[in-house]
């Protein structure tokens, strides 16, 4: 299976970049061209072994002024390149990237400097690449990786600015309320941008723990699009009759917002038992523990 996929690999890598050319016969070193930007820039790659980590990049004069002072983007890819192609695919947008492109109104415009990857590699450096799952070829967007207490994955994919660090990223994640870290220009990291994405995830541990034990113990109605950020469910309380909450992420045991769903006939007596019990509410005890006991109900 291995050699197949290895063959395959070689046959999109030869068709990719037809002017570099095998250097043996065990596909383990390259010498030849690869265009960018319609330019043709001679380079060597060794493979010692069947991983990228111990390979060898080198390019000609031209290739070398063109990424001058972004070496170690390039040698940090190389090593964590799945295969060569990956790596050439990466290694010609990125140097496109370094020279001038054309806007979507076809005038020319100037793509992020080499001061902006040289301040981005360090930042990327100081917090660690072991962080980073994905990085786009153009090296303007990245995701990263954070492990929660619990053990729990969360994914936080930054889009970084042409004027980084002056300017801070733009962040996405998928979190009950937007993330947005504070900033200070040219002060702060992508490291301090990491710090408070955690501090914050650890800060929705008691709403999750609430959340999860919800699902696994009540009816959830479209529980198939329930993520991290939701903090709506709709959950089965009679027949013909369902309870949608809206609950407070900051304050997930106090008294959600709710609105029942189904027949009147079926709703109006759980409707009275909740009016009749509310004053039973602990803010002590979770959200099923506390519908439990106000609606006087077993779910399901």
């Amino acid at each position: 299976v291995n050699n197949i996929r290895n063959m395959a690999e070689n046959l999109d890598l030869l068709s990719e970049f037809p002017l570099l050319v095998p250097q043996n016969s065990k596909l383990t070193a390259f010498q030849g061209f690869i265009t960018i930007s319609g330019v043709d820039y001679g380079l060597k790659v060794s493979l010692p072994d069947a991983s990228m980590h111990a390979s060898k990049f080198s390019c000609d004069i031209k290739l070398r002024n063109l990424i001058r002072g972004c070496e170690g983007i390039i040698a940090q890819r190389l090593y964590h390149a799945k295969n060569l192609c990956t790596f050439l695919r990466e290694l010609k947008t990125f140097a496109e990237n370094l020279s001038t492109s054309v806007s979507p109104d076809h005038s020319s415009v100037p793509r992020p400097s080499s001061v902006y990857f040289k301040t981005l590699i360090e930042h990327i450096e100081g917090l660690g690449w072991d962080k980073v799952v994905e990085i786009d070829g153009t090296f303007t967007r990245l995701k990263l990786e954070a492990v929660d207490s619990l053990g729990t994955r969360h994914l936080l994919t930054l889009a970084i600015p042409g004027d980084y660090n002056r300017s801070a990223p733009g962040c996405h994640c998928d979190l009950p309320m937007a993330f947005e870290p504070s900033w200070q220009e040219y002060c702060s990291t992508l490291t301090s941008v990491y710090n408070q994405f955690k501090n914050v995830v650890e800060g929705y541990q008691d709403f999750w723990s609430i959340m999860g034990e919800l699902d696994k113990n009540t009816w959830v109605i479209d529980s198939g699009s329930v993520t991290q950020s939701s903090v709506s469910r709709r959950i089965v309380v009679a027949d013909n009759a369902s309870m949608l909450m809206k609950v407070d992420p900051r304050n997930p045991r106090m008294f959600p917002e709710i609105r029942f769903l189904g027949a009147d006939k079926s709703i109006q007596p759980i409707r009275e038992r909740l009016n009749r019990n509310v004053d039973l509410w602990d803010n002590q005890r979770t959200l099923l523990e506390n519908l439990a006991s106000v609606l006087a109900i077993e779910f399901p």
